[in-house]
């Protein structure tokens, strides 16, 4: 399996919870915010060494391209998008410098706030790839913001496309699933992680991302990869598992939506199935 696409994931070194600690994160976002004119000297050893071991682990799944999507507006970072494409371009030397055969393309992981279509108009916050229509969405986990349809219908109203991301990870769609096919059936797209699929976020989200590939209720499959070990990448083992359980033409179309992401087209949809309370409660039992 090779030349995969990963449309989620932390690897760009110290900007968020993703390849480096806390305070690292803190001190390097804090210089981009400032204008950070470069970044290629003052990064630390470390900072580059598990951002780049993150990219050996992906190319050796395949992985050719990867969307760098670090955290903004969560309550923790802030990532003015105008200074993502500049620490792209220094991971991308970094990776040619070391023959890992890996491009990192541009993007955000945007908590969602009221602000976030005039942000993106500003250019404060940009689509995945940087200039496709796709916007990549992160709700709390706790519940879903009551703007939230205001939200989704601006964005398609300016020719955004937004994807939810995690949405097995929410406990308003799990408790609730009509919320989440509500949302699709009004436009949105969502993405669910390699890692829930393949069961390191536990049994629970494991099989409710089943149940949202089995009702379409979820589009894209990506790796949401953090760090090297824990919260790794297991892209290729996902779409491994998505091969055996719901067939080869279903993995491959999830491959083929992720495709469109990067040429900034149309995905295939199928119409998405409601997913009754009665049913999640016999299935997880």
């Amino acid at each position: 399996m090779g030349n995969l696409i990963d449309i989620h994931c932390h690897i760009l070194p110290g900007v968020d919870d993703g390849a480096n600690s806390l305070s690292e994160s803190l001190t390097i976002a804090r210089q981009a915010a400032e204008q950070s004119e470069s970044l290629t000297i003052t990064r630390q050893a470390a900072e580059q060494s598990e951002s780049l071991t993150i990219a050996r682990q992906a190319a050796k799944q395949g992985i050719r391209i990867i969307i760098a999507t670090p955290h903004h507006q969560n309550g923790e970072y802030l990532n003015d998008g105008q200074h993502i494409p500049e620490m792209v371009h220094f991971l991308n030397e970094k990776l040619t410098e070391a023959n890992i055969p890996v491009e990192i393309l541009a993007g955000q992981e945007i908590h969602i706030n009221s602000d976030l279509l005039d942000d993106l108009k500003a250019g404060s916050v940009i689509p995945l790839t940087q200039f496709s229509r796709y916007v990549l969405i992160e709700l709390p986990v706790s519940h879903v913001p009551p703007f939230m349809d205001q939200i989704i219908f601006d964005l398609q109203i300016e020719s955004y496309i937004p994807i939810i991301t995690n949405p097995e990870l929410n406990n308003a769609f799990f408790n609730n699933p009509d919320q989440l096919y509500r949302l699709v059936k009004r436009g949105a797209l969502t993405q669910v992680s390699a890692m829930s699929l393949v069961g390191k976020e536990g049994g629970k989200a494991q099989r409710f991302a089943e149940q949202l590939l089995d009702a379409n209720l979820t589009h894209f499959i990506a790796s949401n990869a953090h760090h090297a070990k824990k919260h790794g990448i297991y892209l290729e083992k996902a779409y491994r598992l998505i091969e055996k359980k719901f067939g080869k033409p279903t993995m491959h179309e999830f491959m083929e939506n992720s495709q469109a992401v990067i040429s900034n087209e149309m995905i295939m949809l199928h119409s998405p199935i409601n997913i009754k309370r009665g049913g999640l409660f016999k299935i997880f039992k």
